[in-house]
């Protein structure tokens, strides 16, 4: 893959691409905990090959907690240097009426005067702030307000940055299966960036990646552990059971271009309590299945606050 891009914050996909490429030494710890194998596996490939064989990491989702687009300037005055650009935003409260003002007033002081922060700044960073800031603003909007449809319209915008459909570069987009869909079965009727993606190139294949049992937990936050084992809570003609069935509690690979899932409805319940029928080969191209998965290590060990 050329790309391998990944449903986190924006505003730190500057940080973890300097240095996958080796242009910066270290990152923050919060940025380990959530990709450390695919983080120090890129940047060790990337050590071994020339400069134009490199393969990127992209963050392409909103700023979902209010002060990771704080956090990510002041990496950026670590960088560059203090900047009294930043300081009506740092003044403020994350997510405030005021602090919307601080962000629009910083974006008409950028493009207003272009000519005099590209030559502060340099090329590379004038574009990068002017990229963060448009992302941060439908951010900020979506923390207060959610907004399926924007949120997916923008995280659509931030990966067609880099695309290039006219290449024969390969493209890994990592990202929740609701928004992997190529048809809308799941949740509301907001068109995904699976349906986005299909409608601009034929050579797209969507894959569902899901754990038949395993620990959980909802939020960070949270103490309490659940165990699940979606196999035992479903009905025999749930294709959550023929997963089951099929996998033989070995890790396996479903291709769904056979008749029997892009004709017929399936009945598939992707959560416990959640139940859907859908043409599932017409949603996803292939089905992966774990027999068993956690998160419980990643969530617990993280300081969330």
């Amino acid at each position: 893959y050329n790309y391998i891009f990944d449903e986190l914050f924006h505003a730190f996909s500057w940080v973890v691409q300097d240095y996958v490429h080796g242009d910066r030494e270290e990152i923050p710890e919060f940025l380990r905990f959530f990709n450390q194998e695919l983080i120090e596996g890129i940047k060790a490939f990337n050590a071994s090959v020339d400069e134009d064989q490199k393969m990127n990491l992209v963050y392409f989702d909103l700023n979902h907690w209010s002060d990771n687009f704080i956090k990510a300037l002041d990496l950026v005055e670590g960088e560059i240097g203090d900047q009294p650009l930043f300081e009506e935003i740092f003044n403020q409260t994350a997510n405030s009426s005021a602090y919307i003002t601080a962000l629009n007033d910083m974006q008409t002081l950028l493009s207003g005067q272009e000519a005099n922060y590209r030559a502060e700044l340099g090329n590379l960073w004038y574009d990068r702030l002017v990229d963060m800031l448009e992302v941060e603003l439908v951010s900020v909007q979506f923390r207060n307000v959610r907004d399926d449809r924007a949120r997916e319209e923008q995280m659509f915008d931030n990966l067609m940055a880099h695309l290039d459909l006219n290449t024969s570069s390969k493209y890994l987009v990592n990202t929740g299966m609701s928004h992997a869909q190529k048809n809308n079965y799941m949740s509301n009727s907001t068109t995904r960036i699976g349906a986005m993606l299909t409608s601009v190139t034929d050579n797209l294949h969507t894959v569902s990646f899901i754990g038949l049992s395993g620990e959980r937990k909802f939020r960070f936050y949270e103490t309490d552990h659940l165990v699940f084992d979606l196999s035992q809570s479903v009905s025999v003609n749930d294709m959550t059971s023929y997963l089951s069935e099929f996998s033989a509690n070995q890790m396996s690979y479903l291709p769904l271009s056979d008749d029997h899932f892009t004709d017929n409805l399936q009945k598939i319940s992707y959560s416990e309590g959640t139940t859907i029928f859908a043409h599932v080969g017409r949603q996803f191209d292939a089905i992966i299945c774990y027999p068993s998965i956690s998160v419980l290590n990643s969530m617990d060990e993280f300081d969330w606050q």
